[in-house]
């Protein structure tokens, strides 16, 4: 079943939306991308794991002024520069 799931989906066109079908291991990919300041990017989404039932949360921020990317993972929080 979910083979031919997968093969359907690869055949549909869906302007924006990028499928990335892995039959070992598939996660939906829900992201939103705002420019709130507009010279900041802030990125919110979330994955589901269907096979483990699990959702996770990631959230970035992309400042172009200083330059720097912060990433919350979890319970994590990471700062790049």
């Amino acid at each position: 079943l979910l083979p031919g799931i997968m093969n359907a989906l690869k055949h549909v066109q869906t302007p924006g939306i990028k499928w990335d079908l892995k039959p070992e291991r598939t996660k939906i990919k829900l992201r939103k991308r705002l420019f709130p300041l507009g010279l900041t990017k802030l990125t919110v989404g979330a994955d589901y794991d269907p096979m483990a039932g699990e959702w996770s949360v990631k959230t970035s921020w992309k400042d172009t002024v200083i330059g720097g990317h912060i990433n919350i993972n979890g319970s994590e929080i990471a700062m790049t520069k």
